[in-house]
């Protein structure tokens, strides 16, 4: 069984059922009896004594469970699990197959108790998108944020993908960090999986070049990042509003183009007022050439015209420019101009 020292698991609230499914997280007085098939451990277990993690998928896909069930195979049905032990007690957390759990029609599933690592270590391993369909974004970010939590380690410790980081960042500015983005959530803070994947693309990326070509090395790095996201979050709040950015009217492509807008500056030698000042006055023309335009960029859909000009330009011309790097040349624009 894997040593749980460094792992912290409340079955209050690290072991959900899924009752309509049966499977009801109950836990076991004894560990449930395996054989041994070369290295693996094979166990049949109840339904009622599988659970599943807050890691896993929060939507489960009915649409799935309905179709896995209509062609179930038997030899294709068995699962991976934990074996958790908690104050004399035995629990057991699905980390992969809980859809074929879900759909089969037996009382019992042959699974594998999987414990080389904390449970959701595995899921996230048996949904690595290197290997596999990937999960969503959100699934994605709140496992590895719900491993934070969970998991007492080094990679914990540091934080490694800034998942607590840019968590504490939108607590600090008024957002709420959710799960819940239904239509009837349009708080931004439930926009947090896809902020952190466009901090991953434009900063953090950019950084793992600079410090592969030795020009960052890996304490810089982080420290840059950080300190980069944090910048550009208090540069759009301060330029455009809080209020501007929901879970329905992101901007994505304006962050992502103002996190390049930081990060391409040399060395990363920027002010931050210097910057909310000069994108706050809206002056531009394009490609900072030639004499400013009368209207100013006032609102952010103002500047997502703008943006939009660029691309239809770029497009005429059959050049290649993303929204992002439309984003990114209009912050340089405007930046330039209004700095005159």
């Amino acid at each position: 069984m894997h040593n749980l020292e460094n792992y912290k698991f409340n079955p209050k609230i690290d072991h959900i059922s899924v009752g309509e499914y049966d499977l009801m997280a109950k836990p076991t007085t004894d560990p449930v009896k395996y054989k041994k098939a070369g290295s693996l451990k094979i166990a049949t277990i109840p339904k009622e004594n599988l659970g599943v993690g807050r890691y896993q998928r929060t939507k489960i896909n009915h649409a799935r469970i309905k179709s896995i069930r209509e062609q179930w195979h038997p030899e294709l049905g068995n699962a991976n699990v934990c074996e958790l032990e908690h104050r004399g007690k035995y629990y057991y957390q699905l980390v992969d197959g809980q859809h074929r759990s879900c759909a089969s029609p037996s009382d019992s599933i042959d699974c594998i108790i999987t414990n080389s690592h904390v449970p959701v270590d595995n899921f996230l391993m048996a949904n690595d998108p290197k290997t596999t369909k990937p999960i969503s974004d959100d699934d994605s970010y709140w496992a590895k944020y719900i491993r934070w939590e969970t998991v007492n380690d080094e990679k914990s410790k540091n934080d490694d993908e800034d998942v607590k980081f840019i968590h504490t960042l939108f607590v600090k500015h008024g957002w709420t960090p959710s799960r819940n983005y239904g239509s009837a959530n349009k708080n931004f803070g439930s926009t947090i999986s896809k902020l952190h994947k466009v901090y991953t693309k434009q900063v953090v990326n950019f950084l793992n070049r600079l410090e592969k070509a030795n020009k960052v090395t890996a304490e810089e790095a982080k420290e840059k990042r950080r300190v980069t996201l944090s910048d550009c979050m208090e540069i759009m709040i301060r330029v455009f509003g809080a209020d501007t950015f929901t879970s329905q009217t992101k901007h994505l492509n304006a962050w992502a183009g103002l996190m390049k807008f930081l990060s391409r500056h040399k060395d990363f030698d920027y002010s931050v007022d210097n910057i909310v000042e000069a994108l706050s006055q809206g002056r531009w023309c394009r490609y900072a050439r030639g004499p400013e335009r009368e209207e100013r960029l006032e609102r952010i859909k103002d500047w997502k015209m703008v943006t939009g000009q660029y691309v239809f330009s770029a497009l005429k011309r059959s050049g290649k420019l993303t929204d992002v790097d439309a984003w990114y040349q209009t912050f340089v624009d405007v930046y330039k101009v209004s700095s005159r």
